[in-house]
């Protein structure tokens, strides 16, 4: 494992390249542009407020199964059990771009913790900068960075100049957390 600052960390081959096509196959069938942009696309997202949230992540697919080995990452890193409260599969088509900002810094009194699991490499441009420390990283299929969300880590993705760059963006946090907010 790659650590920028021993807060930013990087795990290259997390999934193969193979999976990482597979995955990006699945997507594309339902792969819609979100509201508000010429530029930005999804295939799959998965939130725990969805019904069927249990279902998806807990199935006999390559998503639940990159999902599971997310969090099971997430967890041996930061040594508590984490789940995905979120994930979504990005795709920035040439102009796409995500301007300065911060990952859900304190929210509810806690931070997440951001994911990237990036699918592909055919494409140009869309680095992931981290502005004040000067990390820039350059994706790569199967490479999978995760962060807290601190308002230090403000970050951004440089303009895609060329093809599509597609990622898997998630959002966890400690399942105790969880488990107390439904007490």
């Amino acid at each position: 494992m790659e650590s920028y600052l021993d807060k930013i960390f990087v795990l290259k081959n997390f999934i193969s390249k193979e999976d990482c096509q597979r995955l990006i196959d699945k997507f594309a069938i339902n792969a819609t542009y979100i509201p508000e942009s010429e530029v930005i696309r999804s295939g799959f997202s998965v939130t725990i407020e969805r019904e069927d949230y249990e279902s998806i992540i807990s199935s006999d697919t390559l998503e639940a199964e990159v999902l599971k080995k997310m969090s099971d990452a997430l967890s041996d890193h930061y040594g508590t059990k984490m789940e995905i409260k979120s994930i979504f599969h990005s795709i920035m088509d040439v102009g796409g771009t995500n301007s300065p900002h911060w990952d859900n810094y304190v929210e509810n009194g806690e931070e997440d913790v951001s994911s990237l699991l990036y699918l592909n490499e055919d494409f140009d441009g869309g680095v992931l900068s981290f502005i004040n420390q000067k990390i820039y990283l350059k994706p790569e299929p199967g490479m999978f960075v995760f962060f807290r969300g601190e308002r230090d880590l403000l970050h951004e993705v440089e303009m895609v100049t060329r093809g599509s760059r597609e990622a898997l963006v998630g959002f966890s946090w400690p399942t105790s957390k969880r488990l107390s907010l439904n007490t």
